[in-house]
């Protein structure tokens, strides 16, 4: 029985579609290498398309280039996905503006229509591709020359997904794929944000020892410490111990006495 592994790559490359002074970006980022552990490797051209301040008429395109780095044949779909558009005047770019994506040099054409339709085919077949092998895919945007001015300012921004779909082990059947299989949706992961300055050395603890139940700790308290010279006697107060000599003395005196007598 056939094992098929889905795989899944958001494409983060956004269109933004702006009519007529409104500032746009590029067809792609420039230069950049989107890699995932599928063997999917999309390359983005250096060389962009600047789709800003289109008017009616305009058409522009694009390309990508698909190498598959694993060891095992790769199916790949592509999805557009319409991700925000902007509408002042009632008019949606998505409604009007055609996008044709094509490969083997533009003579496969992978799906045709306006944004709008292409979105709601979902995922699209691209092809097999075997390991090692590359594939370029072009997209051609076209702003039909009847838009009229509802459309002014309007904005749209899209996005791809790419899925690829591996199979392995063995069975029967010869491989064969089914198209009807639905990929698993793409997964978003938020970044957690990085600490400005240099990170704060761990301050290394030692462990506390465990007290031995056999062994009882007696507590001594601190005895205070005298600061300073001897407190002194107040004023009319005299030393006691010539007192105690006298009083010695005359305790003797008594003793002496008495034996005198006995005698």
């Amino acid at each position: 029985m056939i094992e098929r592994i889905l795989r899944i790559i958001v494409l983060v490359v956004i269109i933004s579609f702006i009519i007529v002074k409104v500032p746009g970006i590029a067809l792609g980022e420039p230069g950049f290498i989107i890699n995932n552990d599928n063997g999917l490797v999309i390359h983005v051209p250096e060389k962009t398309v600047d789709t800003g301040n289109l008017n009616p008429g305009d058409k522009k395109s694009s390309s990508l280039k698909l190498k598959n780095t694993s060891s095992s044949s790769l199916t790949v779909y592509i999805r557009t996905n319409i991700i925000s558009e902007t509408s002042p005047r009632g008019g949606y770019l998505a409604d009007v503006m055609t996008l044709t994506i094509k490969d083997k040099d533009g003579d496969k054409v992978i799906c045709d229509g306006t944004f709008r339709s292409v979105a709601n085919e979902g995922n699209v077949l691209i092809g097999d591709m075997a390991p090692g092998n590359e594939k370029t895919i072009y997209f051609f945007a076209d702003l039909p020359k009847e838009t009229g001015n509802d459309y002014q300012g309007a904005s749209l921004k899209v996005n791809w997904t790419f899925t690829t779909e591996s199979t392995g082990g063995g069975g029967d059947d010869g491989g064969d794929r089914d198209d009807d299989d639905e990929p698993a949706p793409p997964i978003e992961i938020e970044e957690e944000p990085i600490p400005e300055g240099e990170p704060e050395p761990p301050v290394p603890t030692e462990p506390e020892p465990e007290p031995d139940p056999d062994v009882q700790i007696m507590e001594i308290p601190e005895e205070e410490v005298p600061v300073g010279a001897p407190d002194m006697p107040e004023t009319g107060e005299g030393v006691h111990y010539p007192y105690y000599v006298v009083g010695a003395f005359a305790i003797l005196a008594g003793i002496g006495l008495i034996r005198k007598k006995r005698f």
